[in-house]
């Protein structure tokens, strides 16, 4: 989270929500979005509750967080698997809204494309 901070110059307009994920779990998530260029009720109505209810079937850890959360978790859409810095901050600039696991080195992307277009 701080390198993506300072590749974007601590931009106001880059949105980062740390969430628990589950309610017994201690993984730590994160989501970051820049405001504007995304769909801001898609970003609520499918990532945050989706990923803030304890209703999973199996214990979650870093090592399955990352697939239950493409699986059972993400019903926005495209969701895309992000491996190095650089798809990372093209996704990010795109609209994309990236979910993010505390020590694992793979990302999610989600299609969350919308709001206003910036020129």
């Amino acid at each position: 989270l701080n390198m993506i901070k300072r590749k974007t110059g601590n931009s106001s307009d880059v949105v980062i929500r740390e969430i628990k994920m589950g309610g017994a779990s201690d993984i730590k998530t994160a989501i970051v979005y820049i405001e504007g260029i995304v769909d801001n009720q898609s970003i609520q109505d499918y990532l945050l509750q989706s990923m803030m209810k304890d209703d999973h079937k199996e214990e979650i850890n870093q090592h399955n967080a990352i697939d239950l959360l493409s699986k059972d978790i993400m019903t926005i859409g495209n969701i895309s698997s992000i491996t190095n810095l650089d798809d990372l901050f093209a996704s990010l600039m795109a609209g994309d809204t990236l979910i993010l696991v505390d020590g694992v080195k793979q990302a999610l992307s989600a299609s969350t494309k919308g709001g206003e277009k910036r020129s």
